[in-house]
């Protein structure tokens, strides 16, 4: 097959949806297949055209931004003129551009799929609101139009303010997960830079904004300290995004906890992990979140999760027994938790068996490839 990548952002940007992409992308290659991908240049240093892993990238130009979405004049246009010749494109929501590139792919005969990952939340205020809004409106328009649809899993579909409505021609699909390979030189650079002799280890990792509820987890913070004085939490990711001031907004919340709290600020890929070893429970406090990467990767790791008790997120703990979920925006349950989750692993551990059976990189590359094959086959 010939297959399209369309969205936003991709590598080297990481998020879990580019991410996403990048491993099925890099995955078909492997099976054979010929893999480009669309996606706009986020940044300006970025070559307009490269291969990465097997894959043909194109990044177009981008005029502006608005809020997180990449406005770029040629994105749509090129996306048709390289789907000319593929038989079949993946577009990956939340994506600005959906409704008029579905709508241009099916007039020129070709089969789509919505890799959905998740709803658009923003932070509360007007314009949000407005874009929040015209994201749905797109969104079901280009539901409605598109051959089928991919989701992470069927408790995600169900609560999905897009996916709800199009759970007849949706598959649920994990994302891939290969085993990842700890670096014992960079364990020990990231273990010297964190304050030595604390336990326990508390691992959160993500873009610092609302969605991911590091909020709660900071005003839990105290109520660990209780039990686990020496407790130490430590941090990897991006803290300032330009597209919301959620940690700013909490300046105040992180120096009252400063003393147990250590941020290691954006790592690398290869370098998660090594941050995982590290730990000793891994903090999913989201609000929102269809399945986090990063939950799963500390799984595989051996480290046990906190997970927030909510559509997707909770399906990993609920397969795997790997931790333990808790009532979203509750920071006593949540430490209490945390706490409960530590106890268990210091005194019987948790066994990851179960997650490398759940969450297998062949079997889950399968599910793609013959769904890829069969809706791009299909003469409907």
């Amino acid at each position: 097959m010939n297959i399209l990548f369309t969205l936003t952002y991709y590598a080297p940007h990481w998020t879990g949806l580019t991410e996403h992409a990048k491993r099925l992308a890099e995955g078909m290659v492997t099976r054979g297949h010929t893999v480009s991908v669309v996606t706009t240049k986020h940044d300006s240093s970025l070559s307009s055209h490269e291969e990465i892993a097997g894959v043909s990238v194109e990044r177009t130009s981008v005029q502006f931004r608005l809020s997180r979405t990449l406005v770029s004049f040629s994105f749509v246009s090129t996306v048709i003129k390289h789907a000319k010749h593929a038989d079949i494109v993946l577009l990956y929501t939340p994506l600005a551009e959906v409704f008029p590139l579905i709508l241009l792919l099916k007039l020129i005969g070709k089969k789509t799929i919505i890799v959905h990952n998740g709803d658009l939340l923003l932070p509360p205020g007007f314009l949000n609101m407005f874009l929040e809004k015209i994201f749905d409106v797109s969104s079901y328009a280009a539901g409605s139009m598109t051959d089928h649809l991919i989701s992470y899993s069927n408790d995600y579909g169900r609560y999905s303010r897009f996916l709800k409505y199009f759970l007849h021609k949706t598959t649920p699909i994990f994302p891939l997960f290969s085993k990842t390979t700890v670096d014992s030189l960079t364990t020990k650079s990231l273990r010297t830079k964190m304050p030595s002799h604390r336990t326990p280890i508390i691992g959160f990792a993500g873009r610092f904004v609302e969605e991911k509820g590091f909020d709660i987890l900071l005003q839990a913070i105290p109520y660990v300290l209780e039990t686990y004085p020496q407790a130490l939490f430590v941090f990897a990711g991006e803290e300032h995004m330009v597209y919301e001031y959620f940690f700013e907004k909490h300046v105040s919340l992180i120096q009252k906890v400063q003393h147990s709290l250590y941020s290691f600020g954006l790592l690398h890929q290869k370098e998660m992990p090594s941050f995982y070893t590290l730990l000793d429970v891994f903090v999913l406090p989201s609000r929102s979140d269809c399945l986090a990467f990063v939950q799963v990767e500390a799984m595989k790791s051996g480290i046990p999760v906190v997970v927030s008790d909510i559509p997707g997120a909770r399906v990993a703990v609920q397969m795997t027994g790997m931790g333990m979920l808790v009532e979203k925006e509750h920071p006593k349950k949540l430490a209490k938790s945390i706490c409960d989750v530590y106890h268990t692993k210091q005194s019987r551990g948790y066994k990851t068996t179960s997650v490398d059976t759940v969450f297998d990189y062949n079997h889950t590359l399968d599910q793609y490839e013959l769904l890829l094959q069969h809706i791009a086959s299909d003469k409907k």
